[in-house]
C-alpha cells in the first residue's frame, strides 16, 4: 500500500469516509437497551459514518429498518451457531461504499473524537490499524444522544464512575478495505479473534496506532447470560479452542502493548518498543489469567489428537 498516495487522495475529507460495522446479539432485555444505546451513539456521528448491521439475531433487522442502518443478514457461521469473523469482515468490506472501516463491537459508546482521531491518522500515518483500550462503566440507562450536551456529559460521568479496561482486550478496528484477506473462521465473541488481527497486520509491516489516549470508547458493562455456559464457555469452550488452534499459538496473542504508535490529543509518535507475547508473560501479571487457561486448552487440543492418531 502506498502511504503518500493514500493520504494525497483522502486526506482533505476523510471523515466522510468511514463505514462502520457490528454484529449485535439479540435485542432482548438487558443487552437490548446496551445495543439501542451504541447504536444511537454511532449515529450522532458528525459527520454521518455508513452504518452496517450484520447478523440474522432477533431484532436486528428491526433496528436496522428503524434507524435506517442497512443490514447484512447472512453472515456464516460455525456448528455452534457463533458468527465467524472471516465472514463478518468479508462481506462488510464487500458492501462499503467507503476505504477506512471501522468494525466496533455492538455494546461500545462511540463520541466524535473517534472521527477526528482518524482524521489526523490519515494525514500523518496511513494506512493504519487504530485500536484502543475501553472504559468500562455500568451505564444503566437509556442515553440521550441527541441532546447537543449529550458527549461531555457522558465524558463526565465515565471519568466519575467508569474503570480503564486492561490493554489486553480491543472493542474497535479502524482499518483500510482490503488489510486482512487470509482471515480464518474464528469465532466471533470467543476470545483470540481480535489478538490474530493484530499479528497479522503486524506480520504484514502495517503501523498499529494505540489511540487509548485519544479516543473515549465506552463499554456498557453485561452479564454473559446470552452464551450458554457463560464467560466460561467463551474463554474455555470447546469454541475458545479451536480460536487458539486457528491463531497458531500463544506467541500470535498480539495486544494493545504490541502497538507501534502511540496517539495522544496532541500528537502521534512512536511507542517505545514492541515485546513480544512471551516476555510479557514473564513479567506481566495482568496477563497471566489469560495465560493459564490458554496452556490448558493447548494441552487439551494436543491430548485429543493423540487419541485420534493412537489406535
Amino acid at each position: 500500500m502506498a502511504q503518500t498516495a493514500w493520504r494525497n487522495e483522502h486526506q482533505e475529507n476523510c471523515v466522510d469516509l468511514v463505514t462502520l460495522f457490528a454484529i449485535p446479539k439479540s435485542f432482548e432485555g438487558r443487552i437490548a437497551e446496551i445495543q439501542l444505546n451504541a447504536i444511537r451513539s454511532w449515529i450522532a456521528l458528525k459527520p454521518r459514518c455508513e452504518i452496517f448491521l450484520l447478523g440474522a439475531e432477533r431484532g436486528t433487522a428491526e433496528v436496522a429498518a428503524r434507524f435506517g442502518l442497512r443490514h447484512l443478514p447472512d453472515v456464516a457461521r460455525n456448528e455452534y451457531g457463533t458468527p465467524l469473523l472471516n465472514s463478518l469482515f468479508a462481506q462488510a468490506q464487500r458492501a462499503a461504499t467507503h476505504d477506512i472501516l471501522c468494525y466496533v463491537n455492538a455494546d461500545i459508546l462511540l463520541m466524535e473524537d473517534l472521527l477526528e482521531s482518524i482524521t489526523r491518522v490519515v494525514r500523518e500515518r496511513w494506512p493504519a490499524v487504530v485500536i484502543g483500550r475501553r472504559w468500562d462503566l455500568d451505564l444503566g440507562e437509556a442515553w440521550e444522544f441527541d441532546h447537543p450536551q449529550s458527549s461531555e456529559r457522558l465524558r463526565r460521568v465515565v471519568r466519575t464512575r467508569g474503570r480503564l479496561h486492561a490493554p489486553y482486550a480491543m472493542d474497535y478496528f479502524l482499518f483500510p478495505r482490503g488489510l486482512w484477506q487470509d482471515i480464518p473462521p474464528l469465532a466471533i465473541g470467543r476470545t483470540l479473534w481480535d489478538n490474530w488481527l493484530i499479528w497479522r497486520a503486524s506480520t504484514l509491516g502495517i503501523p498499529i496506532i494505540d489511540a487509548s489516549e485519544a479516543i473515549m470508547a465506552v463499554h456498557q458493562d453485561h452479564d454473559y447470560s446470552h452464551l450458554r455456559g457463560g464467560s466460561v464457555a467463551a474463554w474455555q469452550g470447546p469454541e475458545a479452542a479451536r480460536n487458539l488452534q486457528l491463531l497458531g499459538g500463544l506467541d500470535h496473542i498480539f495486544d494493545l502493548r504490541d502497538a507501534t504508535w502511540i496517539l495522544t490529543p496532541t500528537s502521534l509518535h512512536r511507542a517505545r518498543g514492541v515485546r513480544s507475547f512471551l516476555r510479557r508473560v514473564r513479567h506481566t501479571r495482568p496477563i497471566r489469567p489469560l495465560v493459564r487457561p490458554l496452556q490448558q486448552l493447548k494441552r487439551v487440543i494436543q491430548e485429543a489428537r493423540r487419541r485420534v492418531v493412537t489406535p
